[in-house]
Parts: structure tokens; C-alpha cells; sequence
């Protein structure tokens, strides 16, 4: 014959069990939940940025392919961003400098520089971009040489 313990018997799980389990799934649930609402937030953030950099890019390309004459800063003065980047941050301001270099080679330092704000507001750090543009002499032609025929030889056998 088997003896049975005396006492209660254990059928189940207690209320605080339960209780405990449910505290532990919510808590994990909450944790991966802002997880990805805080990677959302990463991903919007770099995106901005990356079109900010790209639109740098472009207006440095445009800009470095003026002539030496055409790229001053009264130059510049028209010329605007894209309409994507306007749609997506309208209001991001920008800068572009032209400043002439004192030494020799003779150059020009492009600056640009965009600045944005975050969903929230706050300021961003801004887009910045610099290059060098130097002045091209053209190259000195020398004239022509002149080529003279060679000189037939005399037959020395004809009197």
C-alpha cells in the first residue's frame, strides 16, 4: 500500500503564478515593442540624412562644373534644391559659399552646408561638404615646327 502525504494536495497553478507569468510576458512584450518603435526612429533619421548628404552631393557637382568665371557667390544665388528634398524637409535651410583662396595655385573653396530639424523640432547636426576648385591655365602651344624635305643626293656619275 502507498502512503499518501498528508496535507494539501497540489492540483495547478496558484493565482500568483499565473500572476507573475503574465507580468513577465507584458514586460517582455513592452520591451521589444519600443525596440522597434525606437529602430522606426532610427531609420527615419538616417534616411533624412542620407538625402541631405545626397543633395549636397548633387549641388557639388553642379556647382564644381561652372567655369572658373561663372562660380561666385552672386552665381550661386539662384540656384535651389530639389523638389524631393524641399517636399521632404521644407524647412531645411542652406548655405553655399564661394571664397577665394589668397594663395597660389590660384583656387576657390565651395562651401555647403543644409541644416534640418528632427519630427520633433530639435536641430540636427548639419550636412556639411567643401571642395576645391583651381584655376586652369591652358596649356602654351609652341608653333609648329617646320619640316624641310630631305635633299636628294647628286648622282656623282652624271659629267
Amino acid at each position: 500500500m502507498v502512503r499518501r502525504p498528508r496535507g494539501r494536495r497540489h492540483r495547478g497553478v496558484t493565482l500568483i503564478e499565473v500572476s507573475v507569468s503574465i507580468l513577465l510576458v507584458a514586460s517582455l512584450g513592452s520591451l521589444v515593442v519600443g525596440g522597434l518603435v525606437s529602430r522606426g526612429r532610427q531609420q527615419h533619421s538616417i534616411d533624412v540624412r542620407e538625402l541631405a548628404v545626397v543633395e549636397a552631393g548633387n549641388l557639388m557637382e553642379q556647382l564644381t562644373s561652372l567655369s572658373w568665371n561663372d562660380l561666385t557667390q552672386e552665381r550661386l544665388a539662384p540656384l535651389m534644391l530639389s523638389d524631393n528634398f524641399r517636399q521632404a524637409l521644407p524647412a531645411a535651410t542652406w548655405e553655399l559659399t564661394v571664397e577665394p583662396s589668397t594663395e597660389k595655385p590660384e583656387a576657390k573653396r565651395i562651401g555647403i552646408k543644409i541644416e534640418y530639424r528632427d519630427r520633433v523640432g530639435q536641430p540636427v547636426r548639419p550636412v556639411r561638404l567643401t571642395s576645391w576648385v583651381y584655376r586652369i591655365e591652358p596649356l602654351a602651344v609652341a608653333p609648329p615646327v617646320k619640316v624641310r624635305e630631305p635633299e636628294e643626293p647628286e648622282d656623282p656619275e652624271e659629267p
